[in-house]
């Protein structure tokens, strides 16, 4: 993996990390519609 990594074609490199950056992203906004969710449920019930 390493050798593939530090490869002279950097192509394989820049798409790893976007994809990492992109599925960080996307945990982040899921696991935060899910807090707001059970907001919306607390605050709707007096």
């Amino acid at each position: 993996m390493r050798e593939w990594l530090f490869a002279h074609d950097k192509l394989h490199t820049v798409a790893l990390v976007v994809l990492i950056i992109w599925m960080g992203l996307a945990i982040h906004l899921w696991r935060l519609s899910r807090r707001i969710e059970k907001l919306e449920k607390l605050t709707e019930k007096p």
